[in-house]
């Protein structure tokens, strides 16, 4: 499938998801969804980013971690220390609409098991024409989204126990196997998963400074995750691959 092919297919998958109603989050209680935040930016990317949800900027603007939230100032420093960019990736989020407490409708909350069901398809279809050959998955709500999880190298693909923060403190960054189902095949993907930037927004600077900080251990895990794109190229396409892991202010 060619850029234009890919395009298009995105353009009539996001027409089709224009004003939603899959579930409750197309009507919240207590106030107003402003958009319905669908994925970007480069549909030949060779890294897909994903989180939860947006958050209640990304809600105002219409796009996945917006720049100017502190959540996508991180995620921009993040690519900017991998020497790439938000044109060179694509990013997105499981769920496309901001899910919010019940008793206070400005605080954000996870989405639940079936807001997250209403979004799958769409994902799903979203991967498949991206096809990417790397996911890093944010957060410990896209790590439990996926129906099967395992070491690449498994035959059976099975469930992964471990929580978000076991896996990404492991000493070397585990190379996950994500099955997308699709209309004709399910198709097997690399994956990482690593903290959300929420979280890491919220350590404090003791936990921060320290060695192996959850901020290091997840940046090893973004440095992995570009470098297996940039190795897949390499074997592949002969391409040389960039520096990454740049150390960034």
């Amino acid at each position: 499938m060619n850029s234009d092919q890919k395009i298009e297919r995105l353009t009539a998958l996001r027409d089709a998801y224009d004003g939603c109603s899959r579930c409750g989050l197309c009507d919240p209680r207590g106030r107003s969804r402003a958009n319905v935040v669908f994925g970007g930016t480069n549909v030949d990317a060779d890294v897909m980013i994903i989180g939860e949800g947006p958050g209640a900027q990304e809600d105002e603007n219409g796009v996945p971690f917006w720049a100017e939230a502190r959540s996508g100032e991180m995620v921009d420093k993040f690519l900017a220390s991998m020497n790439s960019s938000r044109e060179e990736v694509w990013i997105d989020n499981m769920v496309m609409c901001r899910a919010t407490s019940m008793e206070d409708p400005d605080k954000d909350r996870p989405p639940s098991k079936t807001e997250l069901a209403a979004c799958r398809d769409r994902l799903s279809e979203v991967i498949h024409i991206v096809d990417p050959k790397v996911i890093l998955l944010l957060g410990r709500t896209a790590l439990k989204l996926a129906k099967k999880w395992g070491d690449y190298e498994d035959k059976e693909v099975v469930a992964v126990r471990e929580g978000i923060t076991s896996i990404v403190r492991e000493p070397d960054p585990r190379r996950l196997a994500l099955e997308v189902p699709g209309s004709m095949s399910t198709v097997r993907y690399t994956a990482f998963a690593t903290f959300h930037p929420a979280y890491l927004l919220r350590l404090k600077e003791a936990d921060l400074n320290r060695k192996n900080s959850d901020l290091e251990m997840a940046w090893r895990v973004w440095r992995h995750a570009f470098r297996m794109a940039d190795s897949f190229n390499y074997i592949y396409e002969g391409t040389v691959p960039p520096q990454r892991g740049v150390d960034v202010e």
